[in-house]
């Protein structure tokens, strides 16, 4: 049976940042793709991948360490406002306060080596809670309070600096917490104008796959020739770290572009969203086969704001499309599938253009 209990309250943590630089001709850099720590005061510390621009059609990796070994607990997403109602449920036997605002309990549980394994979850939007039934500790039904606490955040919660989080919380007492962020959705309205559109392959243009290695990585992207918007693209590779989280993103590789800052990674504005092709690397250290939709035009920015020129991000991506502006081909430039998964995992598959 479940009682009503005491909201559980998210410690304090701590993150680290990453980095992406842009060099010479091609994307170069150190990229720690999206794996931003949060560490309790004991030393226990979660990692969520990605953490920043979810969307529901996301998933993410958790995973810690420092935690006392063997202990039973459970991952939960969660809307962390203070003072929300709660229910009592049983994890491995033991009671837990839950936060109306949280997704249904994943049970998981820490290592002989006191490590939480890679746990791969969906990201939730909207209501979390709607799986609760009963009363909760308001004397309502935990499903309808549920509906006043969502992911993301309403605005006046988000006002107040409140955000959603992925949790690990145990028999042992450990409750660590990460925040994460989400992709604000635009709105536009369109205009469509009836037309009649042939499109003729040049001769010659055969689709065929393009590969780049860099040290012992290879990756390859098939097709990687002839490629046009909505193009979908295989890519894959060999020779990266094992197990670890990866990312790719299509970038206009011009020197000199502006950058902006993506959830504390320093990103140019010619590339697309870094974390919306998030991938974990097999255990001999491949590169799974990832479809990638092909954008022309503008691709970037990867976040919005202001860039290092000072200027809006989107307005100085345009300076930056794919294919390249003809006085960016005229000097070399390319467009590219940038893959990154560890420090010194970085690699940059060149592509071409229908005519």
């Amino acid at each position: 049976m479940r009682t009503g209990r005491p909201v559980i309250r998210p410690r304090v943590v701590s993150t680290t940042a990453l980095t992406m630089v842009l060099l010479g001709g091609l994307l170069a850099g150190a990229l720690v793709l999206g794996a931003v720590t949060s560490a309790s005061a004991s030393g226990e510390s979660i990692s969520v991948t990605p953490h920043a621009l979810l969307t529901a059609a996301k998933s993410v990796v958790v995973k810690g360490s420092g935690f006392v070994r063997g202990a039973n607990g459970a991952i939960l997403e969660c809307n962390v406002a203070p003072g929300q109602p709660a229910t009592v449920i049983s994890i491995h036997g033991v009671t837990h306060a839950i936060a109306v605002g949280c997704t249904d309990p994943v049970p998981a549980k820490t290592t002989k080596m006191g490590t939480l394994s890679s746990t791969r979850l969906p990201v939730v939007i909207g209501t979390l809670g709607s799986w609760e039934t009963g009363t909760d500790s308001a004397g309502n039904p935990a499903a309808a309070d549920s509906a006043s606490y969502p992911c993301p955040p309403t605005s006046s919660q988000e006002a107040l600096g409140i955000s959603c989080a992925f949790q690990f919380l145990d028999n042992k007492a450990q409750l660590v917490t990460r925040s994460v962020s989400f992709k604000v959705p635009t709105t536009t309205t369109t205009t469509t104008v009836p037309t009649t559109t042939t499109t003729t392959l040049p001769l010659g243009c055969d689709p065929a796959p393009q590969s780049a290695t860099n040290g012992t990585v290879t990756v390859i992207a098939d097709p990687g020739t002839c490629l046009s918007a909505g193009s979908v693209v295989t890519i894959r590779g060999t020779g990266f770290a094992p197990a670890t989280p990866a990312t790719i993103a299509e970038c206009n590789s011009a020197p000199g572009q502006p950058t902006v800052v993506d959830s504390g990674n320093t990103v140019p504005v010619g590339c697309t969203d870094i974390f919306s092709h998030p991938v974990i690397t097999g255990s001999d250290g491949s590169l799974p086969p990832t479809a990638f939709t092909v954008i022309t035009g503008t691709v970037g920015p990867p976040a919005q704001g202001t860039d290092s020129a000072g200027t809006d991000a989107a307005t100085d991506a345009a300076n930056y499309p794919c294919p390249p502006t003809p006085a960016q081909v005229a000097v070399g430039d390319t467009c590219g599938f940038v893959v990154a998964a560890h420090p010194s995992d970085l690699d940059v598959v060149p592509i071409s253009f229908r005519s």
